[in-house]
């Protein structure tokens, strides 16, 4: 796990706890590109780490942004594998919510 040395000792053991759930390590950096206060790329497939990026222009103190983003991992881990559900948009699930939206159901 790589983070911030200017992290509080709360997020350091929420970041633990992130780990120790998903079994994948955290990496928090700053992203001045960043057009947000923060966003959030979790591990998976070819990704073995999750990344959270925060803008340090935007953010004065990045603790609340980076628990903010651990809640969403832990959300998404907490269920057993079986049972978890990735609302990531493909093609399929788009056009499924498009037609009835569309009227053309």
């Amino acid at each position: 796990m790589t983070t911030r040395p200017d992290l509080r000792q709360a997020t350091v053991d929420l970041l633990k706890l992130v780990q120790s759930v998903s079994g994948y390590p955290t990496v928090v950096d700053e992203n001045r590109d960043l057009q947000m206060t923060a966003a959030l790329r979790m591990a998976c497939g070819p990704r073995p780490v999750h990344v959270i990026e925060y803008n340090p222009d935007l953010v004065s103190e990045p603790d609340y942004y980076v628990a903010v983003q651990c809640g969403h991992i832990l959300r998404f881990f907490a269920p057993p594998a079986s049972e978890r559900k990735d609302l990531a948009a493909t093609t399929h699930g788009l056009e499924s919510v498009r037609k009835p939206l569309s009227g053309k159901a």
